[in-house]
């Protein structure tokens, strides 16, 4: 007879898994408790197996409830299914024996082997993600086979080598021996004999590829060996060789030795060795892996259980390590293979991954790339590839951070689940330091908040609310639809823009032409109004094809921060928001730099040290927080941070002793914060590794102006700044006001615009030394002519009779008087070209519907020429 006890928790388990619904935490949570319940009367009663099967079960409840089962509703099934069978088998008096349970629920054991594979360590993400890509290289490599068999092609036999050598660094890792011999005998004889090949052997190196691949994916254990290839290809080199053959016909079964240490680092400038596209190509591929390797390591600096996460960074650096043998860049495939033994003993559990690890990662990856950037420069420049003095003492440190030497100086980051549930009393600081002991002694894997659940007590209810503290919406996310995308030249892309710009001006063209308009015609406006709508649909789709997230950009940023923090002994907290903001391309490629910039100057002058703040009784870490958001038709990002904000009397007191303004001239708050924007404007009392030589802020504010936007300062002592950058949606297009002066059209964005009027009589006046200035809501604004800066003549000159256009510049409000207003239309920007490169005021052209040219308004450029900041002379 079975314990009454056993029987109830049977039962209990049964209910709740008849109520519980995938996406229901609480029912969920629910069925995690019945089945620790199950476990502690199982153990109790001494029911071996069941005590397996809810252990087995756990898991697969908990990787629901973190959204790391796929088919969920599959495994509630076999719960469901499992809990009957307890219920019958325990009116009989006993419980089911392993094989009775469904194949999902039993305990995991150990996987046959892949075909062709030893019993090495894999990964079943990177295995499934190798032979994902199979298919493409396998056709790739068919392409240059037959290209061999048509005549002498080196780029196809270069395309070859390195897609054999990849492929065999990556299947010797993944255990698939057959898979690594094939290749590297393959590589043996396209590089030990002359054109021409056998080109039969080789394709029947690609079909046998081909098929161990399938066999893999099927888990098929029925791929032949390699060696009857291997032979042929070894027969073929000694033949071309007349080299008489081995002595022992078994030598093509024996296994191959692949060197598994890559050459030391280069002493002093070499040339590269390798084909120039295949370097170019790599220098592309790898600014992506490090991308995906520095977000990834951002993220498991934050958590350090994310598996995924530490699996994406080691295929980042196994990837680059592979591909830069193959090219013959030692000095990268050094770093990059010491960093990948590293990863991979952090991945064994042979390592645990601290704060010490973290950093020499993120070095190794900084050094990367600058290797990267010297491949680059050498490519474009035909130069020898430099070294780089600082690789050596750098290698040293990965291998004394694999080495596991102890560095009592580092304190460790506890996994912020752990610090939510301590922050809310759920658990003690011992019990945490307890969880994660056992955690980084324990299997790979084991996530923190099982051990919690199922060692320490804790509630799985608290666990769920934890985890959804940690999502900016508090809701736990699910799978990630992954799109299919193609790489396309960007030059093609913007040529693509182009075109359908100039289509859209043709559409104009044909639907404005004075001859179509004076004999209108039912069928042809209908053929005219569908032509408008596709162009237009166009125009949109190629705006959007330029534009990408912002999150890239504001990942950087977040490893700025952490760097600086570290280096100026703060503790800076960074946040970001709107990360999913669009930019057009060109926004991202140079919004980076002003970011910096800012950033830089927020640690160093901005931040106060923790002594500071606690005195003044803020929090000791310090707070950064980026946002991107779209407001009114533009882009708005902006910085803030929660520092001491800016010094009013510092700038000022700077700008009276540098002659920028007069020791009793008056500003306001906004022309003070504007004075930062100077070149070589600074008030930093000396010079640091991050700031203080007053050559960042003038850079911000210059390329934010060649964006066509503008940088707006708020600050509050005590409480921080903000800089706020706003900017047009695109660089393609621009809406803007078409006005009318003299008998020239101009454009005049419509970001810069505040609002239109035609001034009644009395409100233009001449102030003496100040010009004419026009009052609206009892504001006084100056008052500037366009056709007298511009120079042009028939103008309107009576203001009553002309219109004000009233345009803001650096947070100040100015009156452009113009003719008339035309109206708003959006036109593609073309620039004015080498023949106009002195054309202060205008930022570019657009053709209008009538084929003729508008110039576009720069006013910034305007109001300088308008107060003779510039030589008039250059219009």
């Amino acid at each position: 007879m079975l314990n009454p006890n056993l029987v109830t928790v049977i039962d209990a388990f049964q209910q709740a898994g008849a109520a519980a619904k995938v996406g229901d935490l609480g029912t969920m949570a629910g069925v995690l408790t019945k089945l620790q319940d199950l476990t502690t009367a199982g153990t109790q009663a001494g029911q071996v197996e069941l005590v397996s099967f809810c252990d087995r079960a756990g898991e697969l409840v908990k990787g629901i409830l973190m959204d790391e089962v796929p088919n969920g509703e599959a495994v509630l099934a076999a719960l469901r299914e499992t809990a009957h069978l307890l219920q019958d088998a325990a009116r009989e008096g006993t419980l089911p024996q392993a094989t009775a349970y469904p194949e999902s629920l039993r305990p995991k054991t150990a996987a046959p082997s892949a075909p062709g594979a030893t019993d090495s360590y894999k990964d079943d993400d990177i295995l499934a993600d190798f032979l994902s890509r199979q298919s493409a290289v396998l056709q790739e490599m068919e392409v240059h086979i037959l290209a061999l068999e048509k005549g002498q092609a080196p780029e196809s036999l270069a395309a070859m080598l390195h897609i054999l050598h990849t492929m065999k660094g990556d299947s010797g890792f993944l255990g698939l021996t057959g898979v690594e011999q094939l290749c590297h005998s393959a590589e043996t004889y396209l590089q030990g004999v002359q054109f021409p090949y056998d080109i039969e052997v080789l394709l029947t190196l690609k079909d046998w590829l081909a098929t161990a691949f399938s066999e893999v994916s099927t888990g098929s254990n029925q791929n032949p060996s390699p060696a009857a290839v291997i032979a042929r290809m070894e027969d073929l080199g000694r033949e071309r060789l007349e080299i008489p053959p081995p002595a022992q016909s078994a030598a093509a079964d024996a296994p191959v030795v692949v060197p598994a240490t890559p050459p030391e680092p280069q002493a002093a400038a070499s040339a590269l060795q390798a084909d120039a596209s295949l370097l170019a190509e790599f220098v592309q591929e790898s600014r992506e892996h490090l991308d995906v390797a520095n977000n990834q390591l951002m993220a498991l600096e934050s958590e350090p259980t994310d598996t995924e996460a530490l699996n994406s960074v080691f295929r980042a650096f196994h990837t680059m390590k592979g591909i830069s043998g193959f090219l013959a860049l030692t000095d990268i495939s050094h770093l990059a293979h010491d960093t990948e033994n590293l990863l991979d003993k952090v991945r064994r559990d042979e390592l645990k991954l601290t704060a010490r690890v973290m950093d020499v990662t993120f070095s190794a990856l900084d050094m990367l790339g600058r290797l990267i950037e010297k491949v680059r420069t050498s490519l474009e420049t035909s130069s020898a590839l430099e070294s780089e003095p600082d690789l050596p003492p750098l290698l040293k440190l990965i291998h004394a951070a694999s080495a596991g030497i102890p560095d009592a100086s580092r304190d460790e980051k506890r996994p912020r689940l752990g610090d939510i549930l301590v922050e809310s009393g759920t658990i003690t600081p011992t019990v945490l330091n307890e969880a994660i002991t056992t955690q980084q002694a324990g299997n790979k894997g084991q996530k923190l908040g099982s051990i919690l659940v199922r060692q320490h007590a804790v509630k799985p209810a608290k666990i769920i609310e934890a985890l959804k503290k940690q999502q900016p919406d508090g809701e736990l996310r699910g799978g990630v639809h992954v799109k299919d995308t193609i790489r396309v030249d960007y030059e093609r892309l913007e040529n693509m823009i182009n075109t359908v710009g100039e289509m859209v001006l043709a559409e104009s063209m044909i639907s404005q032409d004075e001859t179509i308009l004076a004999h209108p015609s039912e069928t042809l406006s209908k053929k005219v109004y569908n032509l408008r709508q596709v162009t237009r649909k166009l125009q949109e789709l190629g705006t959007s094809i330029r534009m990408v997230p912002v999150a890239g950009t504001f990942q950087k940023m977040a490893r700025l921060v952490r760097d600086l923090s570290k280096k100026s002994g703060e503790t800076i907290v960074f946040t970001s928001k709107g990360d999913e903001t669009e930019l057009d391309r060109a926004f991202v490629d140079k919004i980076g730099d002003p970011l910096v910039h800012m950033i830089r100057n927020a640690v160093d002058h901005g931040i106060e040290s923790p002594q500071e703040r606690a005195a003044a009784g803020k929090p000791p870490e310090g707070q950064i927080e980026l946002r991107a958001f779209h407001e009114g038709g533009n882009i708005h990002v902006e910085m803030q941070d929660d520092g001491r904000g800016l010094d009013k009397a510092a700038i000022v007191a700077k700008a009276v002793e540098k002659g920028l303004i007069g020791p009793d001239e008056r500003l306001s708050d906004n022309d003070v914060f504007n004075l930062i924007f100077l070149p070589g404007f600074s008030t930093a009392k000396q010079v640091t590794e991050v700031s203080g030589r007053g050559v960042g802020m003038d850079v911000v504010k210059r390329n934010i102006e060649e964006l066509r936007g503008y940088v707006k300062i708020e600050s509050e002592p005590g409480r921080g700044a903000t800089f706020k950058i706003i900017l047009p949606l695109t660089l393609a297009l621009i809406d803007g006001m078409v006005v009318k002066v003299g008998t020239e059209r101009y454009i005049i964005p419509v970001l810069t615009v505040v609002e239109s009027l035609r001034p009644p009589p009395g409100i233009v006046n001449t102030i003496i030394g100040k010009g004419e200035m026009v009052t609206i809501r009892q504001r006084q604004l100056p008052l500037f002519r366009l056709a007298k800066i511009l120079g042009l003549e028939g103008a309107q000159t009576d203001p009553t009779k002309a219109l004000v256009v009233v345009v803001e510049h650096e947070g100040r409000h100015s009156g452009l008087l113009v003719d008339d207003l035309i109206g708003l239309q959006q036109t593609v920007i073309k620039n004015l070209g080498a023949g106009m490169p002195q054309s202060v005021g205008f930022s570019g052209g657009a053709i209008m519907a009538d084929g003729r040219v508008g110039l576009i308004v720069d006013i910034a450029g305007v109001l300088k020429l308008a107060r003779n900041e510039l030589n008039p002379r250059g219009v």
